[in-house]
């Protein structure tokens, strides 16, 4: 079983250019009606401020995960005046809200910078990407590309979250994955067991998540009525370094 804190993002900038575009922004693409599709792992080119197009006030990109996991944005910027700008870079949800802030540098004179940023725990469903215009005296050219690295751990078979729809009976002895709380997901998964004789059981949790402290995730035993027999509390690992809770 598996938790992550959402949306931690951490930058890494350098003064190296980071790939060529297969793909070009298609103006207009100011909202999310408008918004210029990205493919995976593919890199796409845009520009704001003074450039041609004039249409570059801001821009929307919109893209799908294949799968959960980190989102890693790969970006290349740089402007035309004499000093970098930061690009102010939002990255929101299929309703448009605001998950994400980033600053990405655009390099002076033409010089790209390179920054790499990660977004944990996101989820299979639409989401944004949007660049702000840094200056309107500038023009300012830019290119990023997205992938996922996957989870320390697989990912349940998700719908899970009642006694109907449990994951098929475990034998004793099998090992199984499982997120909780990534985005677009849900925070309770279900598991059916079925006990081969009498005696004790024992139930063994290894779990770890993004954040920089540890954590605690609920394990509930229930019967064959959805009454819960034991409530129990496992540790979760920080700085995603598992942590091992054994109950019987």
């Amino acid at each position: 079983m598996k938790t992550r804190n959402k949306l931690l993002a951490t930058a890494l900038t350098l003064a190296v250019p980071i790939c060529t575009w297969a793909q070009t922004e298609v103006e207009p693409n100011n909202n999310t009606g408008q918004a210029t599709a990205v493919a995976y792992n593919t890199a796409i080119a845009g520009s704001t401020g003074a450039c041609s197009p004039t249409d570059n006030s801001i821009d929307y990109f919109t893209f799908t995960p294949p799968s959960q996991g980190a989102l890693r944005l790969q970006f290349s910027a740089s402007n035309s005046g004499a000093g970098d700008l930061d690009i102010t870079v939002n990255i929101r949800n299929n309703s448009n809200q605001t998950l994400g802030t980033f600053t990405v540098p655009a390099g002076a004179n033409n010089v790209a910078l390179d920054t790499t940023i990660h977004v944990t725990c996101t989820g299979t469903d639409v989401y944004y990407l949007v660049f702000n215009n840094p200056s309107s005296s500038v023009c300012t050219n830019y290119s990023f590309t997205y992938d996922i690295l996957d989870p320390f751990y697989g990912n349940d078979g998700e719908n899970n979250d009642n006694t109907s729809q449990a994951t098929d009976t475990i034998a004793p002895g099998t090992n199984m994955d499982g997120h909780v709380n990534f985005y677009y997901d849900d925070a309770i998964d279900y598991y059916r067991i079925l006990a081969p004789n009498d005696g004790m059981m024992t139930v063994q949790v290894v779990a770890e998540h993004a954040g920089n402290t540890p954590g605690t995730v609920t394990v509930y035993l229930k019967n064959d009525i959805d009454q819960t027999l034991e409530t129990w509390t496992a540790k979760v690992g920080g700085n995603s370094m598992p942590d091992t809770t054994t109950f019987s």
